[in-house]
């Protein structure tokens, strides 16, 4: 991979600011449109659809479209894994064996937000909100989902420009979680 000096600031979950090192100009392109709001709009991977329709359900009941703490702690909450208002990763595991039985392709993208988001690691991702936990937690989850879904559907010109923006952004992706792992990328 061609590493450039520069570093690309990428927004995650509208507003959310990421740093990548380590990226080509159409990489951080890629990425830029990756980590937009508009790649939550619908599900272009059926694993993750359920999902994308929590985010939504919870974006409806806090009267907001924003990626927001409040939003979060609802999402979390749905799916059971705080403890005492926190990210509880037994809870987590749990959650992830129930969905892995219950819907094996989801497996690739669960796998994903077992290898990059525990053992704290999702604390490293930036959100708009710095002191809330959940917030990065799902940032997180949703980024694991994203690059782990093994097959996008491409029924519209919007999957198949997610899609290929996924594929293009990978590499930086995988330099920005060795970067976060103290890796030189």
């Amino acid at each position: 991979m061609d590493c450039r000096a520069g570093i690309i600031s990428l927004i995650l979950f509208v507003g959310t600011p990421v740093v990548f090192s380590c990226v080509t100009p159409e990489q951080g392109e890629a990425c830029d449109a990756v980590f937009s709001a508009n790649a939550m709009l619908r599900s272009c991977c059926s694993p993750m659809q359920e999902f994308v329709d929590i985010i939504q359900d919870c974006q409806k009941q806090a009267k907001t479209k924003k990626y927001t703490c409040k939003v979060s702690q609802c999402v979390t909450t749905k799916y059971g894994i705080l403890t005492n208002g926190k990210i509880d990763e037994e809870k987590v595991k749990a959650l992830i064996k129930d969905l892995n039985e219950k819907t094996p392709d989801s497996k690739p993208l669960n796998d994903m937000v077992l290898k990059n988001c525990l053992k704290k690691k999702y604390r490293q991702y930036g959100t708009v909100d710095r002191k809330c936990d959940v917030m990065k937690f799902q940032s997180c989850a949703f980024v694991a989902y994203l690059f782990g879904c093994q097959k996008f559907t491409k029924k519209t010109s919007y999957c198949k420009t997610l899609s290929a923006n996924v594929a293009t952004c990978k590499p930086a992706l995988a330099a920005y979680l060795k970067k976060n792992n103290n890796k030189p990328c």
